[in-house]
């Protein structure tokens, strides 16, 4: 890689990406580190700076520029007139419905100012006031849609129990409007992915030629604080399934997991505590705990703790897109890992040697069993995954990633 020069980057985000407490943050982080490098960076972003104040501190660490828009004001109401209208432009109602004017005159106003090199626009959604002004955008453009939304909605359609068919086919309509978005977006400039799934999926469609991976990645020595897995973690039986419990695919993976697999497991061993940790828990989630052995912890301030007390860590994702950080994070802290194949899916895992790959409820309780049961088993898949993890998913790698995109 050449040396690199100092450019004018304008960063674009939904929302104040701090504090770091979730995936989606982390590898926020992962750019916002990797831009702010010897580089001019500006941030625009949706929040409330007076009530926020600790994470927009945060932020004026890395930005050169902090420029905030309230989320509250001059949102526009979005009836079933504007839907029509917003959806014959293919953009899908929910992501017309969080336009914002202020934002728009913001963001044009910056980018005629400040003669930005590049912007960088993350989450496909915010892309939409790059649409709506390409003339005035002379600077490269850099859309880093992580997950493939229209991807994971059609795996919602698989398993939704619909009220009726006129929600069915309102769903599916909105997804083919979705992925033509999708589409419109990918010709603003470099698209980013998360995966060589990803990218192998989206070049499939001849839309779609500009697309690079930047791997969703962890600071491994951050968890190496955690105490090595030993022979007590194995007999303490506790099962761990964290992550955001207001996200659509993580309530169903909780709910299935509860409702499918524990019972099984339970047959084996009436011992085995299952612990559900994370933000936000929906009312389906709350509902789920019963304070004996089934443990809810909302809104922790680390799974950490949860990570070196667990004997096994559990991802039972049915629908979903991108990659799982949860599991990056698990292999860091040397956790033995059970997962869906959706789960493991753009990681290039092995199975029976990173962690345990199935789809089937049966096999999947009978897995946790053994790995509950055997600790030579269980120590083997964490030594291994820990490797793997240090070696393809540490932090550097990704930043390098990154810092290549500018450079070219």
């Amino acid at each position: 890689m050449g040396i690199l020069k100092s450019k004018k980057i304008l960063m674009v985000f939904s929302d104040i990406p701090f504090p770091v407490n979730s995936g989606n943050r982390m590898r926020s982080l992962n750019f916002i580190q990797a831009f702010s490098d010897s580089n001019d960076v500006t941030l625009l972003c949706f929040g409330d700076d007076r009530k926020d104040v600790a994470a927009f501190d945060e932020a004026r660490t890395y930005f050169n520029n902090v420029c905030v828009v309230n989320p509250y004001k001059n949102i526009k109401k979005t009836g079933f007139k504007e839907r029509i209208i917003a959806s014959l432009k293919c953009v899908p109602w929910e992501i017309s419905a969080c336009y914002s004017d202020e934002f728009q005159e913001y963001f044009i106003k910056l980018i005629t100012e400040e003669n930005f090199d590049i912007v960088f626009i993350r989450y496909a959604n915010m892309a939409q006031y790059i649409l709506k002004n390409k003339r005035n955008i002379n600077s490269k453009v850099i859309v880093d849609i992580d997950d493939i939304e229209f991807v994971k909605r059609k795996r919602v359609l698989t398993i939704a129990n619909f009220k009726n068919l006129y929600d069915k086919y309102r769903q599916i309509i909105n997804n083919i409007i979705l992925e033509k978005y999708y589409k419109k977006v990918s010709f603003l400039g470099t698209c980013i992915v998360c995966s060589n799934t990803d990218k192998t999926y989206l070049e499939t469609e001849k839309y779609y030629k500009n697309v690079r991976v930047v791997p969703n990645s962890i600071d491994v020595e951050k968890y190496s604080i955690v105490k090595d897995y030993t022979e007590t973690n194995c007999e303490d039986k506790v099962i761990l399934i964290c992550g955001s419990l207001s996200y659509l695919p993580n309530i169903d993976s909780v709910i299935w997991f509860v409702n499918e697999i524990f019972p099984l497991i339970l047959k084996k061993d009436k011992n085995v505590k299952l612990q559900i940790v994370g933000l936000n828990p929906s009312s389906e989630i709350n509902a789920l705990a019963n304070g004996t052995n089934i443990l809810l912890y909302p809104n922790v301030d680390s799974v950490v703790p949860f990570y070196e007390k667990c004997s096994l860590v559990v991802v039972p994702l049915r629908i979903g897109g991108g990659t799982r950080i949860k599991i990056l994070e698990s292999f860091a802290c040397k956790r033995p890992v059970v997962s869906t194949n959706i789960g493991g899916e753009g990681l290039e895992l092995i199975d029976k040697k990173h962690c345990v790959l199935t789809d089937s409820p049966t096999k999947f309780a009978l897995e946790c069993s053994e790995l509950l049961g055997d600790y030579a088993y269980a120590r083997r898949l964490t030594e291994n995954a820990y490797e793997f993890v240090k070696t393809k998913y540490d932090i550097a790698s990704a930043k390098e990633v990154i810092k290549s995109l500018l450079d070219e």
